[in-house]
């Protein structure tokens, strides 16, 4: 988001704004523990890992900006291939062999993020990209918890509660 703001310039509203930092944090309310704010322990994976997820996401914008429509399935299966090898490779160096549930599980996840990319793709050829990336992050917040309180029958913590009661706002919010 903040590249797209940079690059070509797609300002927010204060409006979204406003839903924009409250996401970012909600997301914050998910992952903070009592034990890390009490100790500070911030783990620096966290860190590498919203860099390189934002980058990763960022490239779709790329895609979207400067590549031809017609081609993003193919971009599309490119990444997915490749995180696919690279999924295997890494399997069969650690455990030596893969198994039905390996197999099950990696398109269990690869499948849903497949069809993410292509529709995030898509949606960023209609909204800016500082209201996209926030619904598309924030978003799967709250459809990870109730995935996992509808499938799983999991109780939803007090503080995650909250974190989505802010989330839902917040998604309204960036939409207005």
């Amino acid at each position: 988001m903040i590249f797209s703001i940079l690059i070509w310039r797609e300002f927010p509203t204060t409006i979204q704004w406003v839903g924009i930092l409250l996401s970012l944090v909600s997301i914050l309310v998910i992952n903070l523990s009592k034990k890390s704010i009490k100790n500070f322990d911030f783990k620096p994976t966290v860190l590498l890992l919203f860099i390189f997820g934002g980058m990763a996401e960022f490239s779709n914008k790329i895609y979207q900006k400067y590549a031809l429509n017609e081609y993003k399935d193919i971009f599309l299966f490119m990444i997915f291939f490749v995180a696919f090898l690279i999924s295997v490779t890494y399997t069969l160096k650690r455990k030596g062999k893969a198994t039905i549930k390996d197999i099950l599980t990696g398109f269990a996840v690869g499948v849903p993020n497949l069809f993410s990319s292509y529709f995030l793709i898509l949606s960023l050829g209609t909204l800016k990209t500082s209201v996209a990336f926030p619904i598309y992050s924030a978003g799967s917040i709250v459809l990870i918890n109730i995935g996992g309180l509808l499938i799983y029958r999991e109780k939803i913590a007090p503080k995650n509660q909250l974190a989505i009661a802010m989330t839902i706002i917040a998604l309204v919010l960036i939409n207005v």
